[in-house]
Formats: C-alpha cells, sequence, structure tokens
C-alpha cells in the first residue's frame, strides 16, 4: 500500500492520497491483528516523496515551478531534474523501514479470512465498482 501511496502521490495531492488510503489501511491491519502505525508512517512518507515529483502535487513546488518559468522551468524539467531523485529515494526509504519497523515485515502467520470479508462487506453493485475502477485507472 505505501508504494501505490507514492505513486498515486504523483497524480493527487498527498494529503488527498493519505485522507483516502489510511481508513482502509487501518481496517486492513485491525483484521490482521497487526498495528496500523507503521504502516501509516510509511504511507505518509511514501506520500510526500511520491509528491514531490511533480510540480502539481505539492504547494511548495507549485510555488517554485512560478518562481522558475520565466527561466525555462516547464513541467518535463521539473520532472526530469526532481522525479527522478524521488524514483530513487523509494526504494531506499522502504528498505531503511524494513529496520525501522521490522514487525511489518515480518508478519508471517497472519491471516485474513477473505470469505468472512466477503460477507461482511459486500460488493452491491458489481458495475458500479467497474466503472470506478476505469476511472481510477484512466
Amino acid at each position: 500500500l505505501s508504494l501505490g501511496t507514492g505513486m498515486l502521490s504523483i497524480f493527487l495531492p498527498n494529503l488527498a492520497i493519505v485522507a483516502l488510503v489510511v481508513p482502509v489501511t487501518v481496517n486492513v491491519a485491525e483484521m490482521s491483528e497487526l498495528d496500523p502505525v507503521p504502516f501509516v508512517i510509511m504511507e505518509s512518507i511514501m506520500s510526500g516523496i511520491g509528491s514531490a515529483m511533480t510540480m502539481i502535487t505539492n504547494p511548495p513546488n507549485v510555488i517554485i515551478g512560478q518562481a522558475f518559468a520565466d527561466q525555462g522551468v516547464t513541467m518535463n524539467t521539473f520532472l526530469d531534474n526532481v522525479g527522478v531523485g524521488c524514483l530513487i529515494t523509494m526504494p531506499f526509504v522502504l528498505f531503511g523501514m524494513k529496520f525501522l519497523f521490522p514487525s511489518i515485515y515480518n508478519s508471517e502467520g497472519t491471516e485474513v479470512d477473505v470469505e468472512a470479508l466477503k460477507r461482511k462487506y459486500p460488493i452491491s453493485d458489481p458495475e458500479l465498482l467497474k466503472v470506478t475502477m476505469i476511472i481510477l485507472v484512466a
């Protein structure tokens, strides 16, 4: 989830992504009987890194982009210079989190009863789900 949060933050504001993903993370962690705090921290950090890649998802980057627009800094030049560094940073952050929060990488034996989840949270409108997924992917 943390890597997905970082990738989504490239296109949408990081606060919006975290606000959408954290409730899902907390529910899944509670169902798995895991502490959700390390997962939420990882998602927040990855969201910040992802939003730093572009000029549209991070307010300081918008200000930087406007300040240097007259010097030829465009969305592509910003992405070429800052985005590459952020993409390189993501795996190192994930690797570092392995040492900071070892419990989330050692969750073997944690099982989730998928059938119970399907009964508790049934998909009431499969057509709406398909349309929503198409919109999210597009």
